[in-house]
């Protein structure tokens, strides 16, 4: 599902994406982070907020990007991207689904791809589908849901394309409802 984005969008997303950059500029990377087939954080960061904007518009749930300094992410690490349980994957091609992490237990993941490079047409991000995630889901539930990727210590798990819950409107109102739920009882 193709999501359209205004050019003031864009660039809410390019000024949060700079200031998570900067925010972020002194903070190590995540030990699963393979820095030689990633983009610049220049390019990912605002990749990545108009990909939770673009989730949050398919929804139309409220959403304003999040910024904060790295000294806060000890206390702010469990934070959802949206609605307290909906995690939004950025991914860089269009048949790839999402990675899925074991912090994704009782989560929805939400793939959205958006093109490599930022000259390329930003203002139609595609919704891929989401996969929830189950709340008990054990090493081996991941083994045989999602694929294994990766080698030595930079293993990980994806959903394939194929196993994602597409977004039609029935899925979509599903997943809104649920969102809409949950803030009511505090999440």
């Amino acid at each position: 599902m193709v999501i359209h984005m205004d050019w003031a969008e864009i660039q809410q997303a390019c000024v949060f994406g700079m200031g998570r950059q900067l925010a972020n500029a002194e903070a190590a990377d995540k030990p699963y982070y393979a820095r030689e087939g990633m983009l610049s954080d220049r390019e990912a960061q605002p990749a990545a907020v108009l990909a939770e904007m673009a989730v949050a518009k398919m929804l139309n749930v409220y959403y304003s990007p999040t910024l904060w300094p790295a000294s806060d992410h000890p206390e702010r690490k469990g934070d959802a991207d949206l609605c307290g349980f909906v995690e939004v994957r950025r991914v860089r091609l269009s048949d790839r689904g999402p990675p899925v992490r074991s912090t994704d237990r009782g989560r929805v993941v939400v793939a959205v791809y958006i093109p490599d490079d930022s000259r390329d047409d930003w203002r139609t991000p595609m919704i891929l589908g989401w996969v929830a995630v189950d709340p008990a889901a054990t090493k081996a539930t991941f083994q045989r849901d999602f694929v294994e990727c990766g080698d030595g210590d930079q293993k990980f798990f994806r959903c394939p394309v194929s196993k994602l819950i597409p977004p039609t409107k029935e899925n979509i109102g599903s997943l809104r409802a649920r969102c809409l739920t949950h803030r009511e009882v505090g999440g």
